[in-house]
């Protein structure tokens, strides 16, 4: 779609549906998909609707909440410190989500935020998940260690690249053993490309980056703000311990055994920490047991019982509202 098309659709959307500018990433089709839900719950009888990216994906849900007949639950992946999270607290638009049965969060720290910011009292952290048969070690403790210590850093959503450049400059300054690699967007290896020393990867399947993670002694991940990361699952899954920033909800994901984490902006601590660990490559190799074993915790089945408990409370809790409606 065109540019001129692209905003067409906008304006048109804003005009059919106002609220659709205090969503995330609302589009028509998400607005056609909670226009057709509805007619599917009554045909089908659905008990229970789930929006996976509650910010991105309920408005009329939500505005016309009497007229869905099913239970309505809502994930947040967005932190109360971003962008988008700000715009709809300094809009007092929190609390539309309170019209849901239940909120789940992938962190623990943005549980209270989301209570108070929305008024909802139900809101549950369910850890984001990882399918832990598909990510895995493989082969890595079969590999001939090399002498250069290699470094993998992953997407680009809420990564601090101000601080990453500086470390990476810092090593390039020290001539030290140290290669970065970088799994990036094409717009974004334009502007890691300018500096030495990083490895840049664009447009890679799934094998290939299992790959990366598999041949990498650490995955480090500094962030501006984050709930969960899916890379540093990734990571952690497949026996690569992670360096990260000690923000939001990554201490809920990242353990003392498994990883190391540290302040925001922290070039120096950063620096020391990975000079530390070029000496010491048996703390690595402890760290990416463990690093597997705690990833076990968020595999799949085990998120997929928590968010199954979730559903169990948001349709007792809509059942008996219903009931209370319905009472003559």
């Amino acid at each position: 779609m065109k540019s001129n098309e692209r905003g067409f659709a906008k304006r048109l959307l804003k005009w059919a549906v106002p609220g659709s500018k205090y969503s995330n990433h609302y589009h028509i089709k998400h607005a056609l998909a909670e226009i057709k839900l509805r007619s599917q719950v009554k045909r089908e009888e659905v008990d229970l609707v789930h929006a996976l990216y509650a910010e991105d994906q309920l408005n009329l849900l939500l505005s016309g909440r009497d007229k869905l007949d099913a239970a309505l639950v809502g994930t947040f992946h967005l932190p109360m410190e971003s962008r988008f999270m700000q715009k709809l607290k300094n809009a007092g638009k929190m609390n539309r989500y309170n019209k849901l049965d239940a909120i789940i969060t992938l962190s623990s720290f943005a549980a209270e935020e989301l209570i108070n910011e929305t008024g909802n009292p139900n809101v549950f952290f369910v850890p984001h998940g990882i399918d832990t048969r598909t990510f895995n070690p493989g082969s890595r403790g079969n590999q001939v260690k090399s002498d250069v210590f290699h470094i993998l850093t992953v997407g680009r959503h809420s990564r601090d690249w101000d601080t990453y450049l500086e470390v990476v400059n810092a090593f390039n300054e020290m001539s030290s053993e140290v290669l970065f690699t970088a799994v990036v967007p094409e717009n974004l290896s334009k502007k890691l490309s300018q500096v030495s020393n990083i490895k840049i990867h664009t447009s890679i399947d799934e094998m290939k980056l299992i790959e990366l993670y598999n041949h990498s002694d650490l995955l480090y991940m500094p962030l501006k703000y984050a709930t969960a990361n899916n890379s540093i699952l990734e990571s952690m899954a497949c026996g690569t311990p992670v360096l990260s920033t000690n923000t939001g909800g990554i201490p809920d994901y990242v353990d003392e055994n498994s990883g190391w984490l540290v302040p925001q902006n922290g070039v120096r601590e950063t620096v020391e920490l990975i000079q530390t660990l070029l000496k010491a490559p048996g703390v690595i190799q402890t760290a990416s047991v463990s690093a597997r074993k705690n990833s076990l915790r968020f595999d799949w089945t085990e998120v997929a019982a928590q968010v199954k408990e979730v559903y169990q409370k948001a349709w007792h809790l809509w059942k008996s509202n219903r009931e209370y409606r319905h009472e003559p």
